[in-house]
């Protein structure tokens, strides 16, 4: 395994579990301020801290799971069910 390689697979994991950490801090956030709306009333602070810390949190997720396997190199390909046969069938046969 030469350098770049690892230095590649490296980084990437540094940037994936980032990633996933970031996720988890947003979703600890997001239940904080949903505590805060259960507890103080409804403010639109809370919701909207609740809003884009489970959104926030759940691209960081996305994000931290596609590049762990993209620097593994289990990514499946984007015409992985594009043959015409399975359509086919997939449809009830109706050609």
């Amino acid at each position: 395994m030469s350098l770049a390689t690892r230095t590649k697979a490296l980084v990437g994991n540094v940037v994936g579990y980032g990633f996933l950490l970031l996720a988890l801090v947003a979703a600890g956030y997001g239940v904080y301020a949903l505590g805060a709306f259960a507890f103080a009333g409804l403010g639109a602070d809370a919701v909207v801290g609740a809003m884009f810390a489970f959104g926030f949190a759940l691209f960081c997720l996305v994000m931290g799971v596609y590049v762990r396997k993209a620097v593994a190199g289990t990514v499946l390909p984007l015409d992985v069910d594009t043959d015409t046969w399975r359509l086919t069938m997939f449809r009830g046969g109706q050609g």
